[in-house]
């Protein structure tokens, strides 16, 4: 694993540890359980490949055991565990727990959105030069990416946010706008959290242009995924 200065950028894949079961399980609901697990490891190997391509330290945060999934599936990454009350309290613990190594900014990018193409977390780094605070809004209303840099994180926008529901992105951007908080917003993009969502990645070149492995998967399996050939 490479050593970074006081001032260098990490990157948080943000996650949960890959076990059958227990993980994409809107998705699970509709295509088993086996399905939704070998559709996480192939989200996560794309998100790896991507981050790969960032000149950032790639850290994993994670549910459940580090120990999950396929062997070397992380690579040398340093591993992490999450810790906190609720999504809000997970995320920023995480960030505290990665500038307490040292880093100057840190980027934050869940594993939901395994077509994220690399230059838009190439961005956020950029833009935190000169802003606060970046953030990426989800297209189901949440958001897929959230950055700060050291001297700029602030708790309050991880508190009493709605998860899970449409307001997310509204309801972080009103407690920055409350703040003094300089924020960038980068382009919108999609999640991967229902069958529909999985559908519109297949059909859409732009979506799965960065996540050749997701997209493998899903032609191989496109009866047993969506009942058609």
């Amino acid at each position: 694993m490479r050593s970074k200065s006081t001032e260098g950028d990490a990157l948080i894949i943000f996650l949960r540890y890959p076990e059958k079961g227990m993980v994409k399980t809107r998705l699970a609901r509709t295509i088993g359980n086996d399905l939704a697990f070998e559709l996480s490891i192939c989200f996560i190997r794309d998100l790896l490949h991507t981050a790969r391509g960032v000149d950032a330290e790639m850290i994993i945060v994670g549910t459940g055991s580090t120990g999950k999934g396929p062997a070397g599936l992380f690579g040398g990454s340093l591993r992490l565990l999450q810790h906190g009350r609720d999504l809000g309290a997970r995320m920023h613990h995480a960030f505290v727990d990665v500038f307490a190594r040292g880093f100057g900014r840190v980027a934050l990018i869940g594993s939901d959105s395994p077509g994220l193409p690399s230059e838009y977390i190439r961005r956020a780094f950029h833009e935190l030069r000169t802003h606060d605070i970046v953030l990426g809004p989800a297209k189901d209303g949440g958001y897929y990416l959230i950055a700060f840099n050291r001297e700029s994180l602030m708790q309050e926008v991880f508190r009493d946010v709605p998860w899970g529901t449409n307001r997310v992105f509204t309801a972080t951007m009103g407690k920055i706008d409350d703040s003094i908080l300089r924020a960038f917003v980068l382009p919108q993009w999609e999640d991967i959290d229902e069958i529909d969502d999985l559908a519109r990645f297949a059909e859409e070149p732009e979506l799965h242009r960065c996540a050749p492995r997701t997209r493998e998967f899903v032609e191989m399996n496109r009866e047993r995924i969506f009942g058609v050939k």
